[in-house]
C-alpha cells in the first residue's frame, strides 16, 4: 500500500470512531435521562398510593422534575468544555470554525 492509501485508510477509521463515539454519547444522555427516572419510579412503586390512577400519583412528577433537572444540570456542567468544542465556541463566547472537519479534505480529494 502507499502512502496515500494509508492516509486515506486511517481517515476512514477516524471517521468511524468519531460516528461510534457519538452514537455513545447519545446513550449516555439517555442514560442521564432515564436512570434518575427509574431509580424514582422503583421507590415509589413499594407504595401503593403513588400508583398512577390515585391521588398522590402528582408526587412522583413533582420529586422527579427537579431530580432531572438537577442531573442533566450537573451532566452538562460536568461536560461544559466538551459543549463547548462541540458547538464551536471559545471561551470568549465568540464562535469559531472547527479545524477538525477541514483536516483532511486534500488528501481524500
Amino acid at each position: 500500500m502507499t502512502s496515500i492509501q494509508l492516509q486515506a485508510l486511517e481517515i476512514y477509521d477516524t471517521q468511524r470512531e468519531k460516528e461510534h463515539s457519538q452514537k455513545l454519547e447519545v446513550i449516555t444522555w439517555l442514560g442521564v435521562f432515564f436512570v434518575p427516572l427509574d431509580l424514582l419510579a422503583t421507590c415509589f412503586s413499594f407504595g401503593d398510593q403513588y400508583l398512577p390512577g390515585k391521588p398522590d400519583f402528582w408526587i412522583f412528577w413533582a420529586i422527579a422534575t427537579p431530580i432531572l433537572v438537577i442531573a442533566v444540570g450537573v451532566a452538562a456542567y460536568l461536560q461544559r468544555d466538551w459543549l463547548r468544542k462541540k458547538m464551536g465556541i471559545d471561551n470568549k463566547g465568540a464562535g469559531t470554525l472547527p479545524a477538525d472537519k477541514y483536516r483532511f479534505v486534500s488528501v481524500v480529494v
